[in-house]
């Protein structure tokens, strides 16, 4: 198979030599100067379009805004402060009302017995009732002689409320049992008024008490006696 290869060259120099090639790039070398006037003009127009337009927005597009006279116009007035004001005085509370006079004190006193005593001797029952702790207390005898009950140490009785509250006042005779070492061992109610109502108050105080133990031949030995504890209230 044989291949043909043909040279463009004398081809292209034949029709370079014709006359209507000629006319025809004589023609194409006239239109391109009209289009690109056409261009510039175009982009003129366009330009000077577009700033007439923004030209009438800015100064006078509209008539739409309308100068009102009659709008209300605000005043702004700075007031003096006035320096003079007097601070708010704070209020004191009032006084707190004076204190209820206080519930009547109780004024107990003790009487002491001592007509029995144990080793059959005999103890002088004659025993001074009149000495007082001076605050309201108990009052308590007091012997002179070895044998006597001599108290050494005391607990005043707490007066029953409900006998304070109703003013009431009484005694209890008790029956004491002293230990060598003159602790009460022993307490019995003998007698009180009114019945039950100072009984517990004068055992617990007397159990509480103690007194100088008694001594036979230079031994300490148990003795016994009475006690009268009456409860009462001052005036």
């Amino acid at each position: 198979m044989a291949i043909t290869i043909r040279n463009k060259q004398p081809m292209m120099a034949s029709m370079a030599g014709s006359p209507t090639f000629a006319a025809m790039l004589r023609s194409k070398e006239v239109r391109r100067p009209r289009g690109w006037l056409v261009a510039l003009f175009s982009s003129l127009t366009l330009s000077t379009a577009i700033f007439c337009g923004m030209h009438a927005l800015i100064n006078g597009g509209g008539h739409g805004v309308e100068k009102r006279d009659n709008l209300p116009t605000i005043d702004f007035v700075r007031l003096k402060r006035d320096t003079n004001v007097t601070p708010n005085e704070r209020r004191k509370p009032p006084p707190p009302p004076p204190p209820k006079s206080p519930p009547p004190t109780a004024k107990m006193s003790v009487a002491t017995d001592t007509s029995t005593a144990s080793a059959g001797i005999e103890v002088p029952g004659n025993l001074d009732l009149s000495a007082s702790t001076g605050d309201g207390g108990p009052s308590v005898g007091t012997g002179m002689s070895d044998g006597d009950l001599v108290p050494l140490q005391r607990v005043n009785p707490v007066y029953p409320q409900e006998a304070r509250r109703n003013k009431i006042e009484g005694y209890v005779k008790l029956e004491l049992v002293i230990s060598p070492e003159g602790g009460v061992i022993g307490a019995k109610i003998m007698e009180s008024k009114p019945k039950g109502l100072f009984d517990s108050a004068a055992v617990q105080a007397v159990y509480k008490w103690r007194f100088k133990p008694k001594t036979v031949d230079g031994r300490a030995v148990e003795q016994k006696g009475t006690q009268r504890v009456v409860f009462e209230l001052t005036k």
